[in-house]
């Protein structure tokens, strides 16, 4: 059962992966929202996997520290609150079946309480440190 577990978030978070670099492609896609979920999973999946993940500049550059210390910038809280309102949005208009809307929906309105409310903020400066 733990295997199945491990194997399931590696797929969840090489998806989550995917799915942020394309934000880095396209730009009115989000990207960090993806990442960080995928660096969750990644974390708690596969180790190896997650030790060559945080050797990418996109890493260090925007997830660092949530991963370490639980904690973003406003900034980047802001850029998450736009991701995640547009997922919210865009669920509506390209989803034909009602519960898939709704699970896009509530999906995306749990992340984004969780991380307007529960993830510390912190100053700019302290990334750039």
């Amino acid at each position: 059962m733990k295997h199945i577990k491990k194997t399931l978030l590696v797929i969840c978070g090489s998806l989550m992966f995917i799915l942020g670099s394309i934000g880095l492609l396209i730009p009115i896609f989000p990207t960090l929202p993806f990442l960080l979920i995928g660096s969750r999973c990644l974390m708690k999946g596969s180790p190896r996997f997650f030790n060559w993940f945080k050797e990418k500049d996109i890493y260090k550059k925007e997830i660092k520290h949530y991963i370490e210390e639980n904690s973003l910038t406003a900034k980047q809280k802001v850029v998450l609150s736009i991701g995640f309102i547009l997922i919210m949005v865009s669920s509506w208009f390209f989803h034909q079946h009602g519960i898939s809307k709704v699970i896009t929906f509530g999906f995306s309105l749990g992340c984004l309480y969780y991380f307007i409310f529960r993830v510390k903020t912190i100053p700019a400066e302290d990334i750039a440190a």
